[in-house]
């Protein structure tokens, strides 16, 4: 009898397995672009990636005050010398919610868009403890994303739809309370969810992730913090962009680019340049992440800013390295354009960036 049972779970186990496996596979046939990507290590459109921009998203969580925008402006000064290979200024994503280390200014928010600078919704009150995020109900998610899009549309004068994307506190992604918020009110992208090994020995067999729509619900390894709070249900033509984990000098991974320790000014721009150099050479050219807190800077030295700036005009030499907003990689996904082309993309030549 004991081993009727066992055969009979074993059935059922292979069953949900199955039925789980097959949710999750992405049918790259019918799944094209512009409205539809698979999760994948290659770029789109069957590029090589000696022909493919190498994009580097630099984006900034939390609010946006009189305490941090002076490390904003030194990094992105007024008519600033660092410009993409097609001789426009380059731009970066605030995350921003309305109370973090300090409440939100909203007209240094409008100053960081009228310089070509992407404005997304990281939530009103950016709440503990994390595991609120994981809990959070549909209507819990309007209220505080949706919400910080209203604040930040209406105290800074943004229309609202420049705001298009979001990132959940702690990077506690929500489930289908989250995603499906985010379908019904009109958002074009999630940048939420944690993905790669823990360990910088495991990375070459694990090359980054390029954003993917969620037409089909992710596998648990895309969002692997708190699998258990991946979508569920599909929701066509809303993008992911993931975190792709970084590593620091002693080889362990950490999510966001400050919770990798350093202590020095040269020691932050090393690692920042070896986590970069390895996605440049050894992987596929998917966007690469520099995602910090301000409060990185706010620490008792400023080597951390120093060696972002150092590492910041180091790429800015290469002629295939874009720093771009977290739309504008979006854009690319949906019309991807060759290297040799990219200077004539339009979608990177916004009304709001000096070229």
């Amino acid at each position: 009898m004991n081993k009727f049972f066992n055969a009979l779970l074993l059935l059922i186990t292979l069953a949900e397995y199955a039925q789980r496996s097959e949710a999750a596979v992405c049918d790259r046939i019918t799944c094209r672009l512009p409205r539809c990507h698979c999760p994948t290590s290659r770029p789109p459109a069957g590029f090589r990636p000696k022909d493919t921009p190498q994009m580097v998203l630099v984006t900034f969580d939390d609010s946006v005050n009189f305490n941090n925008i002076r490390y904003y402006e030194e990094l992105f000064p007024k008519n600033n010398p660092l410009r993409n290979p097609n001789n426009c200024t380059i731009g970066g994503t605030f995350y921003t919610s309305n109370i973090g280390v300090g409440n939100t200014v909203y007209h240094h928010i409008r100053k960081l868009w009228d310089e070509g600078h992407e404005i997304a919704s990281h939530s009103i009150s950016h709440r503990s403890p994390p595991s609120w995020w994981d809990q959070a109900t549909y209507n819990d998610y309007v209220e505080e994303i949706v919400g910080e899009k209203d604040m930040i549309s209406n105290q800074a004068r943004l229309p609202p739809e420049e705001i298009r994307g979001m990132r959940t506190p702690f990077l506690q992604i929500g489930g289908d309370s989250q995603f499906k918020m985010l379908y019904d009110n009109n958002f074009t992208y999630d940048s939420s969810m944690l993905t790669g090994k823990y360990s910088a020995e495991q990375i070459h067999n694990t090359p980054p992730i390029w954003p993917y729509t969620l037409d089909t619900p992710p596998e648990n390894y895309l969002c692997d913090i708190t699998p258990g709070n991946c979508p569920r249900r599909p929701y066509p033509g809303l993008w992911e962009i993931p975190l792709n984990r970084m590593y620091g000098v002693d080889g362990k991974a950490c999510g966001m680019a400050d919770s990798c320790r350093t202590t020095t000014e040269e020691d932050t721009f090393n690692y920042l340049l070896l986590n970069f150099l390895n996605d440049y050479y050894n992987n596929r050219r998917a966007p690469y992440g520099v995602y910090v807190h301000a409060t990185w800077f706010n620490r008792k030295n400023r080597f951390t800013l120093g060696g972002l700036k150092k590492f910041m005009r180091y790429i800015n030499r290469m002629p295939d390295v874009y720093m771009v907003t977290s739309y504008q990689v979006i854009q690319w996904m949906r019309q991807p354009t060759r290297l040799a082309d990219i200077k004539n993309f339009q979608p990177w030549k916004s009304r709001r960036q000096q070229c």
